[in-house]
């Protein structure tokens, strides 16, 4: 195990007007190999003010700060201001566009010394101003094992059916399931398979995404003589590599012969055209951000395989539709370790949460009571010990996303043979919030942009894919974290890549109905407090491609469809603001799906009747008049309550007594006959 740890606890006094932390970061100690950083921005300035979080703490290096742009291809580092004096709080950055956004570098010159060399701190941040993330996620390759789909059909349907309403267009690849952990030639006609369906689909919408469920067939990767993913020998060679599947065009050989002796399972002895490969660093950059998720031969849990693989997609659903209880917030937690990962912390978590958000737990000991009696969390970075299977049983895990660095519980190649070894499966098993799992191993340690809503996978990629001959990203070198562990292709992620951090409750009560010559569409309101409007999306088909058919936000519940086609398919998506320490962006909740089986009238349907609610503003009585027969009226608040419901009144027209509501801005639903119509209601 590794023993250079050091616990340094020493409290960050922030300056003044910088927002207060809750973790230490001792700038002259393990702190000069990072800058700590997170912005704020100014979104109709187009300001981003990048805050130096560690500034307090810094008396001796001046702070250069570098942007590039996201979202274009090969974008090149630019300088925004060179050597801003040791202790400067912050720096305003003018000119980001509405719609954009920008990463940024920022760099201390030679603040670390290792193996006799001087290296710079690095850190990173981002910055959105108002992005857009509503647009359709586009497609991805969901790599299933054959036995899935009849063993737990309803779960399997409804992951299918959640990931199109989060906007993937699924393009399903169902293989024979692996015979053992030995794959052999079968690994090669999967590769094409997803090859092929990468190379039909068009330029501008090639898959981003591969999920792997089941005991999908894996590939293994490895064959050098060069130090081990957690430095023990016996942990060398053909390691799993899900990353051959993702890596459409790197080049793998099978020619080299590799056993040591001493290795921990026979599964990892490499042998000539064996179709085990050689290469222990990835090829070519990833083009799939990936992750799997697999229950097979697991001696820590007792359930049976396919009863865990249903329970898990369960609890994904959950988490996606944001259910009772499943509300994971917008706080990141960790526990110190070693300083590889604790570096990871520091560099990305204020990016998610802000620094005002992330805590520190100083108790150590049992990590998930402690973040079961202190969170829930949108991450958890344990940073030192092999997570105990008994604590996670008996407290879950209050964490979307579980990481940590230690050896061995991170090998998800191998069968479980009452050992540590495919803890990191394992734990996804377990009942509880945790969704995602990674094993730092040194390597998967920036992933800032997961603070910009971007899916976890795909903010992974760039530390992924980051080598010494492509540097996609940059740190310094220290142990366990130098050019020998970089871009190796044991980097694996356990759970659902295409998940994001960021929740928005979803709008509930769907319906659609014909109108006059539309469909007419309503739901009731999403109860998100962050809520900004809804966007109507449509496709032909219920599997999608869906299209966002609103070209602006929707601030009413309803919406009419004159472009409707009988049986045409129909997504609705709340919208919310999330602020986070990487700026502002628009994120669209789960979409409800229902479909329209009717063809539209030329005669004015119910909802279309005249229909007029008065005195506006109003503050004790309130008019509802149509000449229509009125079925109900109900009152909502703007974040979902139903507050008040007048079932068949009697009168035309109908006064209603709102004086006891608080003031504020209200949906008042009226229902003629089979239809709901909304007014938007102004109580002072």
């Amino acid at each position: 195990m590794k023993s250079y740890w050091v616990q340094l606890w020493i409290a960050l006094a922030m300056v003044p007007l910088l927002p207060a932390q809750s973790y230490d970061f001792d700038f002259n100690n393990n702190g000069r190999r990072v800058c700590l950083a997170e912005t704020q921005v100014d979104t109709d300035r187009g300001e981003v003010e990048i805050r130096l979080l560690d500034a307090s703490d810094n008396a001796q290096f001046p702070t250069s700060i570098y942007r590039r742009p996201l979202g274009v291809s090969q974008p090149v580092w630019e300088t925004v201001v060179l050597d801003l004096p040791p202790g400067t709080p912050s720096y305003l950055d003018r000119g980001l566009p509405r719609g954009q956004q920008w990463e940024y570098q920022l760099r201390r010159r030679n603040t670390w010394q290792f193996r006799g060399s001087s290296y710079d701190a690095i850190g990173y941040a981002a910055a959105a101003n108002l992005v857009d993330r509503t647009e359709v996620q586009g497609r991805m390759i969901l790599l299933v094992a054959a036995d899935v789909p009849s063993a737990i059909p309803e779960a399997y349907a409804g992951l299918k059916r959640d990931l199109t309403a989060d906007g993937w267009w699924v393009e399903e690849l169902v293989v024979a399931r692996a015979s053992s952990w030995d794959s052999g030639a079968e690994v090669l006609s999967i590769r094409a398979a997803i090859q092929a369906i990468y190379d039909q689909a068009p330029a501008d919408d090639k898959p981003r995404q591969l999920l792997i469920l089941g005991h999908v067939p894996l590939p293994r990767c490895g064959a050098q003589p060069i130090p081990a993913p957690d430095l023990h020998a016996e942990n060398r060679g053909a390691r799993g590599c899900d990353a051959f599947y993702a890596d459409l065009d790197g080049h793998f050989t099978d020619t080299l012969d590799y056993d040591p002796g001493n290795l921990v399972d026979p599964l990892l002895v490499n042998r000539p055209g064996d179709f085990k490969w050689d290469q222990d660093f990835l090829p070519s950059p990833v083009e799939l951000a990936f992750g799997r998720v697999d229950f097979a031969d697991l001696t820590d849990l007792t359930a049976d395989e396919m009863s865990l693989l249903g329970n898990y997609l369960d609890r994904l659903s959950r988490y996606r539709r944001v259910a009772p209880g499943w509300d994971m917030g917008k706080r990141t937690a960790f526990f110190r370790g070693y300083d590889n990962s604790n570096d990871g912390a520091f560099r990305s978590l204020p990016s998610i949460s802000s620094s005002a958000e992330v805590v520190q737990n100083y108790d150590g000991g049992n990590h998930p009571r402690w973040v079961s009696e202190n969170g829930p969390f949108q991450l958890y970075l344990q940073n030192q010990f092999v997570p105990s299977i008994e604590a996670w049983r008996t407290h879950g895990m209050e964490a979307t996303v579980f990481t940590s660095d230690q050896s061995y519980w991170g090998f998800g190649d191998l069968p479980q043979r009452q050992s540590v070894y495919s803890r990191i499966r394992a734990l996804l098993g377990v009942e509880s919030k945790c969704l995602v799992t990674w094993w730092t191993t040194t390597g998967l340690n920036i992933f800032h942009r997961a603070g910009l809503g971007m899916p976890l996978g795909e903010a992974l990629l760039p530390i992924i894919n980051h080598a010494v001959d492509r540097p996609t990203l940059e740190k310094p070198p220290q142990d366990f974290d130098s050019s020998e562990w970089w871009n190796r292709s044991h980097f694996t992620l356990y759970g659902d890549p295409t998940l994001r951090l960021y929740q928005v409750a979803p709008v509930g009560d769907l319906r659609i109905a014909a109108g006059t010559e539309a469909a007419v569409l309503n739901w009731s309101p999403s109860p998100d407090s962050n809520l900004r409007g809804y966007h109507v999306y449509r496709s032909d088909s219920e599997w999608g491609p869906f299209e966002k058919i609103t070209t602006t936000l929707l601030t009413e519940p309803q919406y009419r469809d004159r472009d409707y086609r009988r049986g045409d398919w129909y997504l609705v998506k709340a919208v919310a603001l999330q602020v986070t320490g990487s700026g502002h962006f628009f994120q669209p909740s789960l979409g409800q799906l229902i479909q329209g089986n009717f063809t539209v009238g030329t005669a004015a349907p119910l909802a279309e009747v005249e229909l007029r609610v008065y005195p506006q503003p109003s503050r004790t009585w309130l008019t509802v008049e149509t000449p229509a027969s009125i079925r109900s009226l109900s009152l909502w608040t703007l974040d979902g309550r139903r507050v008040a419901t007048w079932p068949e009144p009697p009168s035309h027209p109908v006064r209603l007594e709102v004086a006891a509501f608080p003031t504020g801005i209200y949906f008042l639903e009226v229902q003629l006959g089979e239809e709901r119509t909304y007014r938007k209601i102004i109580l002072e």
